[in-house]
């Protein structure tokens, strides 16, 4: 299904070639099941959509001190923001403001930093957890990670 979904999310055919990987991420939520798949899912649809964007695309986007669950997208995230509102697992579970708020922040710690110190920095934490997830090979690249064989 998330080849289908990648696909669509790009136009192209569900044909394209996605590589499956075991990948270090964060435990966003805290509470498991479809609600932190959600949160995966924002998490690494974000991560397809910036890593060919500059970091100019944060430009505007913020959220308020000591408030959970508002972050207000600039337009340089205008489109990602569609995307997510329309993909079909979102779209069947709901998207909550805190589930687009935590995910978007990590996005941006990774689009600033890189995927290496993002994964140092929650390997420090009791949060780190390993996704099976499938992802384009640009993706891959992007992030610094090797094709499994």
């Amino acid at each position: 299904m998330r080849a289908l979904i990648y696909g669509w999310m790009y136009g192209m055919d569900g044909g394209m070639q996605m590589i499956k990987m075991k990948l270090k991420s964060v435990n966003i939520s805290g509470f498991g099941g479809s609600y932190e798949e959600g949160c995966q899912q924002i998490l690494w649809l974000g991560l397809e959509w910036i890593k060919d964007k500059p970091l100019e695309i944060w430009k505007g986007t913020y959220s308020l001190e000591n408030v959970t669950g508002l972050l207000v997208s600039g337009d340089g995230l205008k489109e990602f923001d569609k995307i997510l509102y329309a993909d079909p697992f979102l779209k069947a579970g709901g998207i909550t403001g805190a589930m687009h708020q935590c995910s978007l922040s990590f996005v941006h710690y990774i689009h600033l930093n890189g995927y290496e110190a993002f994964v140092k920095k929650v390997e420090e934490t009791s949060r780190l957890i390993e996704v099976d997830r499938e992802i384009t090979p640009e993706l891959a690249k992007w992030l610094g990670l090797e094709k499994e064989e």
